[in-house]
């Protein structure tokens, strides 16, 4: 996950931006991914096809605690993309900073969600 590091702090731009980042979990397979869209009690999950390319059933624990089953919205393996739907909780999704405040030489960093990572003291 590509985001535009603003005036904030590291640990500031952490903290704002954890709650979307997500473990993706199949049967051979573990990831990161991020929640893009949340309408209602639902959330988009774009994820690498390489995770879940081994199919179904694939999980997607938010907030380091709660687990959901995730249903097939789209995959684009030439791009190595997959999106997964989620239901019914909360969830943020991502902040990502579009063209329009993104130019040559904007500072970025990259966020995802190590294997076998325990929850952080909150």
């Amino acid at each position: 996950v590509f985001l535009r590091c603003l005036p904030f702090f590291i640990a500031e731009t952490f903290h704002r931006v954890r709650p979307a980042l997500v473990r993706i979990e199949s049967f051979h397979c573990s990831g990161s991914a991020f929640i893009l869209l949340s309408p209602a009690h639902t959330a988009s999950v774009f994820m690498n096809f390489n995770v879940i390319e081994d199919g179904d059933p694939i999980y997607v624990t938010v907030n380091d605690s709660k687990r959901y089953s995730a249903t097939i919205r789209g995959t684009d393996p030439a791009r190595d993309l997959a999106v997964r739907n989620i239901c019914c909780g909360t969830f943020r999704p991502i902040d990502i900073a579009g063209p329009a405040n993104v130019e040559q030489g904007s500072e970025v960093f990259s966020m995802c969600y190590p294997i076998a990572w325990q929850a952080l003291p909150r």
